[in-house]
């Protein structure tokens, strides 16, 4: 009856369906699985018991997983981690922390773009600002919109990935969808309010 129960799909290179379900903070932990068979639900394996909120998994062809994930460190801060077969992953990091943050993941032609927002004072109920971060290596390396590189964890509100400083207008910012236009640049759509 949590709606942090909320799983995310993704199918890997050889049509395995996996089913990532989100853990709630560190009292209770997420689930990774994987279909017994190709391109059928019928059965399912367990892969993994971790540490993982709002899982947002990527494949990427020729490449592997990307998963962008919140972990209750200091706050709900920006995790990821990667692997070439969806078992055996390599140690998480962190990739913002600011005092909390949500964020969407997307994917296209091998390359993930996140854009996030922040809790400043650590509230979860004031949500502003709008990040961008894309990485076309599985998270070896991040850079700006602009191609800037950045050195993960993000830990300043003001930094490279800074689209638009929205709390200097005093407005909140809730993340609703990220997509591609024509030309395969992102799009990200939020709503701003004066309030929660």
């Amino acid at each position: 009856d949590d709606p942090h129960d909320n799983a995310s799909l993704a199918i890997d290179g050889d049509g395995h369906l996996w089913v990532f379900i989100s853990g709630r903070g560190r009292g209770r932990p997420g689930f990774k699985y994987r279909s017994v068979k190709p391109y059928d639900i019928a059965a399912f394996e367990q892969i993994a018991e971790e540490e993982f909120t709002y899982p947002q998994p990527v494949w990427i062809a020729g490449k592997g997983f990307l998963h962008c994930f919140t972990k209750y460190t200091k706050g709900s801060e920006l995790y990821w981690n990667r692997s070439a077969d969806g078992r055996d992953w390599t140690p998480d990091q962190k990739l913002a922390g600011m005092g909390g943050h949500y964020q969407n993941t997307e994917a296209r032609n091998g390359t993930v773009y996140t854009c996030f927002n922040y809790h400043p004072g650590g509230t979860v109920d004031k949500r502003t600002n709008l990040y961008f971060l894309q990485t076309q290596d599985l998270g070896e390396t991040w850079t700006t919109v602009t191609g800037e590189k950045i050195e993960p964890p993000l830990t300043d509100k003001h930094n490279p990935a800074l689209v638009r400083d929205f709390e200097s207008e005093g407005r909140l910012v809730y993340l609703k969808d990220m997509l591609f236009d024509a030309d395969g640049n992102p799009v990200m759509l939020v709503i701003t309010s004066k309030h929660h």
